[in-house]
């Protein structure tokens, strides 16, 4: 009985060690993340309202605001489909655009004639990354099964984040990634991704569908013509003389 007991203890020992390792496997850390830890106090690992930031002035909001006001405001409407340029100037520039950085990796000591200049989201080479960059949630390159044939670089996945963090990102912290920006920006990143894909899809299908009817249609004129002349030559030389 006694080495039955033993045997259970040590069978339960062992899958709880193996399931400790594969946990760490899984869930494996930056040097940053295991340095400061999980918390983004002062939006030392991101700023949240950089992520699905759209502009919500409306006529509710200010009231004194004429319609012309209004329709400009929503002229400005965040789209999480657009796609972002290569080198990230583009939702970089959207950003400091609209919004005024917070956080403990804001730069904003260079002045323009407008007061700080971009909005603080200032990131010189001479920064040594100690500054805030656009971070792709769900990385360009993942192993993520269902987007494999899917942009992630769109704005509805882009974020701006603690430049040195996303330089020790890759698609071996996605767990880290979860912990830092919490299941519900990871989740609505992803649904993003998932929502863009299938309109591309599906835009993309429709010209398949369209191109292929225009060949039928195509085929279909040029067999007729053919079997006209074939079939029915004297006719099909009537009409030509007459043209």
């Amino acid at each position: 009985m006694n080495s039955l007991v033993l045997l259970v203890l040590f069978i339960n020992t062992f899958n709880a060690l193996g399931k400790s390792q594969e946990s760490n496997e899984v869930c494996k850390h930056t040097d940053i993340y295991n340095d400061h830890g999980y918390s983004n106090s002062n939006n030392y690992y991101f700023v949240p309202n950089t992520f699905h930031y759209g502009r919500s002035k409306s006529v509710e909001e200010n009231n004194e605001h004429n319609h012309n006001e209004h329709k400009r405001n929503n002229e400005n409407t965040f789209d999480i489909c657009q796609s972002n340029s290569d080198d990230n100037q583009l939702f970089r520039n959207y950003i400091k655009s609209n919004i005024l950085c917070v956080g403990q990796w804001c730069i904003s000591d260079l002045m323009g004639p407008f007061g700080k200049r971009n909005n603080g989201w200032n990131c010189p080479k001479d920064s040594k990354r100690n500054c805030y960059e656009v971070e792709h949630i769900i990385p360009i390159e993942n192993d993520i099964p269902e987007l494999a044939w899917c942009d992630t670089n769109i704005f509805g996945n882009l974020i701006m984040a603690y430049g040195k963090w996303n330089g020790e990102l890759s698609n071996g912290f996605l767990c880290e990634k979860k912990q830092i920006y919490g299941n519900e920006i990871y989740t609505k990143a992803y649904n993003s991704i998932v929502k863009c894909c299938s309109r591309k899809i599906t835009y993309i299908s429709g010209i398949i569908i369209a191109i292929s009817i225009l060949v039928i249609i195509c085929s279909l004129i040029i067999l007729y013509s053919y079997y006209k002349a074939h079939c029915y030559p004297e006719s099909a030389k009537y009409s030509f003389e007459v043209l």
